[in-house]
């Protein structure tokens, strides 16, 4: 069966996700390496005593020369050698994609939303074997010149099985993502006292201040929980930023959704939101300090909105994954290799 090794960047926990994925269906021998929690996690690529900023003219984003990288990428380059992968594919880093060209090994990597035209993301396309999005093609933005190479495998369905919940009138539930600042207690607040016949309840981080005692009394912040889809699924509205993840779970609950994107590098979850609204009629807004509060919560849209246009079934999504690996391999295949049906 084919081998592969997964690298899941460390920011967030959406990358990690995307390993797990790939490890439970089946299609191949999947070895995960980088973030903390896969197979093999990776010393960090920061030197705390070595500070570094980035030559705005380099072809990569982040390219320090130090003890912390050189042991990093002997780590990856060790794994490499163990596996012996057929295939390497990168979630995300274009210099590990790089690095593990030049290593002799193909390079598949994930496509995400967002400014992917700068020299670090032309590079990684270009020398990659094929390129992989977890979204449909109908999100793809228009002029995309790496269309060739590319396959949209969508994102899983994962909804919960079994008698759905029951929706509390009055609730509103926000949802704050991994790898970011959270949203602000302010805009929190003042949704809050705009709105004070609804329920508020926060799940994830918040930006500045939460002084509980000075909060309003239909706010509610609960910080990180392990599971938000249980209050989620109860919800009358669901607000949330726009990560894969954060997504992927709000479309598999079938809940009314107001998409507010957080702020990430390369305008990422703003220009995945801008398609959302305009290739499924989502509603969105720019940020939280321009949404009125009275509109979004008593029109709070179609609850099956994004499971339509994003969910993709277990059996189709295995099989893309499946189609897009075999587009990787040289033609014919090494000997031996095969990837499971």
């Amino acid at each position: 069966m084919m081998r592969i090794v997964y690298y899941a960047h460390h920011h967030g926990s959406g990358h990690r996700h995307h390993a797990r994925r790939l490890q439970e269906s089946g299609v191949a021998q999947v070895v995960t390496v980088g973030a903390a929690g896969t197979d093999h996690p990776l010393p960090p690529d920061v030197d705390p005593t070595r500070p570094h900023r980035q030559d705005p003219h380099s072809p990569f984003h982040w390219t320090p020369t130090n003890r912390a990288v050189q042991r990093r990428f002997a780590e990856l380059h060790r794994v490499l050698l163990d596996v012996e992968p057929d295939l390497v594919m990168v979630d995300v880093s274009v210099e590990a994609a790089v690095f593990c060209h030049l290593a002799g090994f193909p390079v598949a990597h994930r496509l995400m939303p967002g400014d992917r035209a700068d020299a670090a993301h032309q590079l990684a396309y270009a020398s990659a074997a094929g390129l992989f999005a977890y979204y449909p093609h109908a999100l793809q933005s228009p002029g995309f010149e790496w269309e060739n190479k590319t396959a949209w495998i969508g994102m899983l369905d994962e909804s919960p099985t079994g008698q759905a919940s029951l929706v509390e009138p009055r609730t509103v539930a926000v949802l704050s993502g991994a790898g970011g600042d959270g949203v602000p207690v302010d805009e929190l607040v003042r949704a809050a006292r705009t709105r004070p016949h609804e329920q508020w309840h926060v799940l994830g981080p918040t930006l500045g201040s939460a002084d509980h005692t000075s909060l309003p009394a239909n706010l509610h912040l609960h910080g990180w929980v392990d599971d938000p889809r249980d209050l989620l699924s109860r919800a009358e509205l669901v607000v949330c930023g726009a990560g894969h993840n954060t997504i992927a779970t709000v479309a598999g609950l079938r809940r009314p959704a107001l998409v507010i994107p957080e702020e990430r590098p390369h305008r990422e979850q703003e220009a995945f939101a801008e398609r959302l609204s305009e290739a499924l009629g989502q509603p969105t807004a720019p940020s939280w300090h321009t949404v009125d509060w009275t509109s979004a919560v008593t029109r709070p849209g179609d609850p099956d909105l994004l499971a339509r246009g994003l969910l993709v079934g277990a059996n189709e999504y295995r099989e893309r994954l499946r189609h897009f690996l075999q587009g990787c391999l040289p033609t014919p295949p090494p000997p031996g290799v095969t990837i499971a049906a």
